[in-house]
């Protein structure tokens, strides 16, 4: 977990198995076009994501028991042990899939900047803040981009205007520290 502490993400290649992604691909598949239902506009947006998975009334009770019952599966929760001293808890999950458009970019962003705090009290909370994502593909992927440390390190100038658009930079322009995983 120090890689998690110093670089703030660590990698597990194959720690699930063919069959725990395929047990929960259907439910999953099924809760997308449920979604795609209501939310087909944002998907003809240029969305990436269903937030709230887990919240959303698109699941039966059996399924909603399935998909918590992998989410708090104990080989996750060992990593999410190891990666908290203290006390920890389940914020949300997400659905990610490819964009209706396949030439869309990907974007530099900070999830705190979505929350409506001003950039100096991101910059407090990010020296504090412990937020694990599990990313977890049923498919083969490209991976991520992110840049290492940057969970505790603020943008530098060309990341804050191309995270935020600034100054003739564009979201998605490539940045000299990002690296894929």
């Amino acid at each position: 977990m120090d890689h998690y502490k110093e670089q703030g993400y660590c990698l597990y290649r194959n720690f699930f198995d063919e069959s725990e992604i395929r047990e929960i691909e259907p439910l999953l598949l099924c809760f997308h076009e449920r979604w795609l239902q209501d939310k087909m506009q944002h998907y003809n947006s240029g969305l990436l994501n269903s937030y709230s998975l887990t919240s959303a009334d698109y699941w039966t009770v059996q399924e909603k028991e399935i998909i918590f019952g992998f989410i708090a599966q104990p080989k996750i929760n060992i990593i999410r042990k190891a990666s908290f001293l203290g006390h920890s808890v389940f914020l949300n999950t997400q659905l990610f899939f490819d964009p209706k458009n396949p030439d869309q970019q990907n974007y530099w962003h900070r999830d705190l900047q979505y929350t409506g705090m001003d950039v100096a009290q991101q910059q407090q909370v990010i020296q504090k803040q412990d937020v694990i994502h599990f990313r977890i593909p049923l498919r083969k992927e490209n991976g991520i981009e992110l840049i290492p440390g940057s969970h505790r390190q603020w943008d530098t100038l060309t990341e804050y205007e191309v995270r935020n658009n600034l100054n003739g930079k564009k979201s998605n322009d490539a940045l000299e520290r990002g690296q894929v995983v």
